[in-house]
């Protein structure tokens, strides 16, 4: 089980699953709601950097400062969940989202509006904040689903929730060339609004369907006290343990500069036309969210007898699929043909995901202890994919951006090399 605070939007599914188990009225309906809020979480980032050449063009900003928006976001996010979690266990989980929503889409209205980089960077400062809220509604609801072990279709979104994310972002932007950059980011903006809006309506009529003197919220279960507030549980680190965490840390460190400066490569790297590259990128994220889930279940159920046994485990497929991200990574830089690299970068995307999701945890089922090197990891693991494009950034202003992003590929490489270290470290311990 992952902590609240590093990602909790694997947990919509599992919402889904326990909303239509539930006996409150417009719980479904409330659960869609807020899966459109988590989509919406994850098309911050490609959102903004689909839309980086109309944002340098018109603010004047470099590209340190692009990629420091992507860098707020994340942190916000960040910082705010344990918040978002006590305030969820005092106010109700339903209606901090709605309040957490309805915050975020004032605050994409303000970075539509922003007239320079100063008041966009607070925008963006805001909007992450405003994203943890609906964690908070996505692990009170997920918790039963999880108890009752139907956390399978759970995973499943984990490894679609970026891709869809992303897609939603991509197809926003690929609007900037007829209706300016801003636009797109007040299409979010209502989006959020009426997600809102809809959680509102729906947990008021789910109040006054309630039975006579019952609250109209249900308190939260005891499993939805975060994991970064209880106790950690048994049990060290284990032999490989910091390797593993560095590589999952690498890994996040390609995801995030993947996913946001995309656009921009192809865009600079390869002359394709902005709405163009923007509506390519959509149509591979969509590849990507349906691709992910099986790719990320054959990658977590690798059957030992296909390597050795001190090469077997979940470290050890994670390390497998970031190598084979890695020379896909590669392809999609230094192929000069868009027959090669648009089809290696429609690959990239699902192949790093299903590392991710294998390294996250086990193949099935079951809760995972919250020993401090777990936590301390998640941490690292956060920061080093919300920082990718802010450093990328930096990469861009010392060479160009062709050569930084050279780092996504040289990131996966030295993923699965730190993963396959730490899965050899385990299997030989056994």
């Amino acid at each position: 089980m992952r902590a609240p605070w590093h990602d909790p939007f694997p947990a919509a599914e599992a919402a889904a699953d326990a909303a239509a188990h539930a006996p409150v009225p417009g719980r479904g309906p409330a659960a869609g709601a807020l899966a459109l809020a988590i989509v919406l979480g994850r098309a911050d980032a490609p959102l903004l950097g689909a839309l980086a050449g109309g944002i340098r063009a018109d603010l004047w900003v470099t590209d340190v400062q692009l990629g420091a928006l992507a860098a707020a976001l994340a942190l916000a996010r960040a910082a705010a969940l344990p918040a978002s979690t006590r305030l969820a266990v005092r106010l109700g989980p339903a209606r901090l989202a709605s309040a957490g929503l309805a915050a975020a889409g004032g605050a994409a209205l303000l970075a539509a509006a922003a007239p320079g980089f100063a008041l966009l960077l607070l925008a963006c400062l805001a909007l992450g904040a405003g994203r943890a809220a609906p964690g908070a509604l996505a692990a009170a609801l997920a918790a039963p689903a999880r108890a009752a072990g139907r956390s399978g279709r759970s995973a499943a979104l984990a490894a679609a929730a970026l891709p869809s994310g992303a897609a939603l972002g991509y197809g926003l932007a690929a609007l900037a060339p007829w209706l300016g950059w801003r636009a797109p980011i007040a299409l979010s903006a209502a989006l959020a609004l009426g997600a809102a809006a809809a959680l509102r309506l729906l947990r008021g009529r789910a109040g006054a369907a309630a039975r006579p003197g019952a609250p109209a919220e249900a308190p939260p279960p005891a499993a939805f006290v975060p994991i970064a507030l209880a106790p950690a549980g048994p049990g060290g680190p284990g032999p490989g343990r910091s390797l593993a965490l560095a590589g999952e840390a690498l890994l996040a460190f390609a995801l995030g500069a993947l996913v946001f400066w995309a656009p921009a490569f192809l865009e600079r790297a390869r002359g394709v036309p902005p709405g163009v590259a923007a509506s390519q990128l959509a149509a591979i994220a969509v590849m990507a969210a349906l691709a992910a889930p099986a790719a990320g279940r054959l990658v977590g159920l690798l059957p030992a007898r296909l390597a050795p046994a001190a090469w077997a485990g979940r470290e050890g497929a994670a390390a497998a699929a970031c190598l084979l991200g890695a020379a896909l990574a590669w392809s999609a830089v230094v192929a000069p043909s868009p027959a090669i690299y648009l089809p290696a970068l429609a690959l990239t995307v699902p192949v790093l995901l299903a590392a991710r999701r294998a390294v996250d945890g086990p193949a099935r089922p079951g809760p995972r202890p919250a020993t401090p090197s777990y936590r301390g990891g998640r941490r690292a693991a956060l920061l080093a994919g919300g920082l990718a494009p802010a450093a990328l950034g930096g990469l861009s202003e010392l060479t160009s951006l062709y050569w930084s992003f050279l780092a996504v590929p040289a990131a996966a490489l030295l993923a699965g090399a730190a993963l396959a270290a730490a899965a050899y470290a385990r299997g030989r311990s056994r």
